[in-house]
């Protein structure tokens, strides 16, 4: 049946002369029709007198010469995306001339709406939301340029058709969902080829060439091939200037040629969003806010995010973050679906929380550049203000380490661009569908002076690869590893031909995951490295893995072949390294290699590990608040020989039950070999006063860059009082040494001025051992001398309490 109806179509196409969509990017000046052309049901010449008698006269030509005036100079001035394009934009303001001669509200909005599109930038408009807010209905002469309506961001409603329509190759038009009961009997399978007997494709371009005004304020788009999509999906949106439809039937493949005027009855809405349902899977529930959705493919562990928009007006970025979590959290999570093949992006900021859990590392992949000079259109600078847009910095220690399909369209706009291209640079990531539209850039709306009624945005900076200021990607698309889209054979029988293809390769692929080193920190020279992974393998191939160990600046240090220990179909893999005697940080790139279908799958920066310090807790200075909560600063050493710690932070946690820490990290200044560093800033760490015992049990993480490569921990006893914290630099309280010691050490402290001083020691589980000092002390620095022959060997915490200072250090007796 559906090769009946590709002969048909190839018949059909050739029967017609094959126009180009979208042809004012080429001359906005070129007249190819003659007023009297027939274009539905009126001429040309018709179809612009209706345009004048449907809205009047509006403002004064005075005005309305203003108002493009206000907007070409903001243009000329601010507009970033002049390469390529400036021919087109001198010959616009010629324009000025046709509008002093007078011109309707209608004819007015449509000449702002025609001159916007020259510029083919899905990031500049201008509208009169009086006109384009019109209801479309027959003999209404507002022409809908895309294939769907999103007021107020309610992406891909719409019901004035009663069908959603997506391209073809031919450029015929597949329905892939319609209302029930549709007064036309369309199905999905169906495929509508245009009205009056000819082609959409052709229609379109004269429908254009009226400069109707258009219905939705974002009416442009950027690439060529993104444009051509958006345009002949908008066919159904247009039926109001057609006497008849024509339509082939998928069940039977007859054409047929109906009337459009049972379209005129009212319709339920729908979303055309050219996706399926997903079993499994909810949809968003734009309606009340949301437009992120998750949840797992019926059948399967693989899990599905729908991400209709990066949009500021709801909770995306709370609920794009709970979704990543979810699957994160899933051991047995078989890979991830994230698709994005309608996202009309608005906030970038609102993936970030997410993005950050699914990456291990920091990475840029685009920045802008903005006008240099008003006077220059191609002068252009570094817009450093926004290059937060494409950077992005990866959680530590974590990666989603198995397959994670990214779905995208011509609709993946803005935002939607930005986020699909920081995804491509996860290592997982493989990309499904078709290009995207290529709007890397920012708009604003900043045109002054326009009435109340008008509504206008301008491009102010555009996308780069670093480094390169010439690599633009404004107007290019995102392109994508896997091109498929929906088919008249998938959408009759309820399956997305795109979703089908991801999960086919998730299914199917050999691919390393689960990568772990016995430790996070190995002595040099002494410690052998002990790597494991899973190499998953669905179809049982003949499969093989290597390591390669990389230093952190990228220098290939070995390599090593994980051997399967256990001989299970993914699980046991492992590989043993000796360590090196210098210090050094490292990162580990692994492959999965598939023999039998001559393929590799290559999870770089899979883990990390370091023989560099190691970084210890060396002393921990503590105050009481003014309520339930101390301050808590910790100072670590690096107990190393030869490498300075740089870009470090500390964490704190704690998991006594009493004890709300804060989820924070502190930075930690360069640690040079044998030095001892504070934190940046002190902790607070809440207690509940119901159960609070009087102590608290520390644990420390210690990173740099990002990483977790060090951990130690303390024990923290309650005895301060007061919330002063003014002077508390003059108090100090000294490493013991030396530490370890055996039986002796020296302990040196330093008191401000007078004050009560209490010197105590404690055992590892907070038992009080001895009290050294318990007097009234006048200010100065003192020295004493403990011997602890008496006593276990083990770890100690000494505490020194002056006024309200406290600091408690840890030391070591080895006998």
């Amino acid at each position: 049946m559906y090769m009946k109806t590709l002969i048909f179509l190839f018949s059909v196409v050739q029967l017609y002369s094959q126009q180009s969509l979208l042809t004012e990017r080429n001359n906005i000046d070129k007249i190819r029709f003659t007023q009297e052309e027939l274009i539905g049901r009126h001429t040309i010449s018709e179809w612009r007198h209706l345009i004048d008698s449907t809205w009047g006269e509006g403002n004064t030509t005075a005005q309305k010469v203003q108002i493009f005036n206000n907007f070409w100079n903001t243009i000329d001035q601010h507009y970033a995306a002049f390469e390529g394009i400036i021919d087109n934009w001198e010959q616009i303001h010629n324009y000025q001339d046709t509008i002093a001669q007078g011109l309707s509200k209608g004819r007015f909005a449509g000449l702002l709406n025609y001159i916007g599109r020259t510029l083919h930038d899905g990031h500049i408009w201008i509208e009169d939301e009086t006109v384009s807010g019109t209801i479309l209905n027959r003999d209404v002469p507002l022409m809908a340029p895309l294939g769907i309506e999103y007021p107020s961001f309610n992406w891909g409603i719409t019901d004035h058709f009663g069908a959603a329509l997506t391209p073809l190759p031919d450029s015929t038009l597949l329905v892939y969902k319609a209302v029930p009961d549709h007064p036309l009997g369309l199905v999905p399978g169906d495929i509508v080829l245009g009205y009056d007997g000819e082609l959409w494709k052709n229609l379109y371009d004269k429908l254009l060439e009226v400069q109707f005004p258009m219905s939705i304020f974002v009416t442009n788009t950027c690439s060529d091939r993104s444009a051509t999509h958006q345009s002949l999906g908008s066919a159904g949106m247009n039926w109001h200037f057609f006497d008849t439809i024509d339509i082939v039937k998928y069940s039977t493949g007859d054409t047929l040629h109906l009337s459009t005027d049972p379209l005129a009855t009212p319709m339920p809405g729908i979303h055309a969003t050219e996706q399926l349902p997903v079993s499994g899977v909810p949809f968003p529930d734009i309606a009340n806010g949301h437009h992120v959705s998750w949840g797992y493919v019926d059948g399967t562990n693989i899990g599905y995010i729908y991400v209709l928009g990066w949009n500021f007006l709801n909770s995306i970025d709370d609920d794009f973050l709970s979704a990543v979590n979810t699957f994160m959290a899933d051991s047995s999570s078989d890979g991830l679906v994230i698709d994005v093949r309608i996202n009309e992006g608005c906030d970038a900021a609102r993936w970030t929380k997410g993005f950050r859990r699914l990456f291990n590392q920091d990475f840029v992949a685009v920045q802008l550049l903005k006008r240099a000079n008003t006077s220059n259109h191609l002068e252009m600078q570094s817009a450093t203000e926004w290059d937060w847009l494409g950077n992005l910095t990866g959680t530590d220690n974590e990666l989603y380490d198995r397959p994670i399909a990214v779905l995208c369209g011509p609709w993946t706009a803005s935002g939607g661009d930005f986020s699909v291209q920081l995804l491509r640079q996860h290592p997982m990531v493989h990309t499904f569908g078709m290009p995207t539209e290529g709007a890397f850039g920012v708009f604003q709306s900043i045109v002054p002076g326009l009435p109340n009624d008008f509504f206008a945005g301008i491009t102010v900076a555009v996308g780069y690869i670093p480094p390169d200021w010439n690599n633009r990607l404004y107007r290019r698309s995102v392109p994508v590893d896997e091109e498929v889209w929906l088919t008249p054979d998938g959408v009759a029988n309820g399956v997305d031909d795109v979703v089908e293809k991801a999960l086919e390769w998730i299914n199917n692929l050999v691919y390393p995951h689960n990568v772990f080193t016995s430790k996070s920190y190995y002595k040099p020279g002494t410690d052998t490295l002990r790597i494991t992974a899973d190499i998953e393998n669905p179809n049982n191939h003949s499969v093989t893995g290597r390591i390669y160990i990389y230093t952190i600046s990228d220098e290939l240090i070995d390599s090593v072949d994980l051997a399967n220990e256990i001989h299970s179909q993914s699980s046991g893999w492992s590989a043993e390294w000796i360590i090196p005697p210098s210090e050094e940080t490292y990162k580990l790139l692994v492959t999965a290699i598939d023999i039998t279908e001559s393929k590799s799958f290559t999870l770089p920066n899979a883990t990390r590990f370091t023989t560099a310090g190691p970084v210890r807790l060396d002393s921990v200075s503590f105050m009481e608040g003014s309520g339930d909560y101390y301050f808590i600063r910790p100072f670590v050493s690096n107990e190393g020989t030869e490498l300075t710690i740089t870009n470090a932070q500390i964490r704190l946690l704690c998991n006594d039950p009493w004890a709300i820490p804060s989820d924070a990290v502190m930075d930690l200044s360069e640690i040079p070999p044998g030095g001892s560093v504070g934190a940046s800033g002190w902790f607070t760490l809440h207690y509940i006063d119901s159960l609070f015992p009087g102590y608290f049990n520390l644990k420390f993480e210690i990173l740099s860059d990002g990483w977790t490569y060090w951990k130690d921990s303390t024990n923290i006893i309650d005895g301060i009082t007061g919330n002063n914290t003014r002077g508390l630099r003059a108090f100090g309280l000294e490493q013991n040494y030396p530490n370890p010691f055996n039986p002796e050490t020296k302990i040196k402290y330093s008191i401000k001025e007078p004050s009560k001083v209490t010197l105590k020691v404690y055992d590892i589980l907070g038992r009080e051992i001895a009290i050294l000092i318990n007097d009234n002390k006048p200010s100065g620095t003192y020295e004493l001398n403990w011997n602890a022959a008496n006593l276990p060997s083990g770890c100690y915490f000494y505490k020194l309490t002056a006024g309200n200072y406290t600091a408690v250090k840890k030391m070591i007796y080895l006998k």
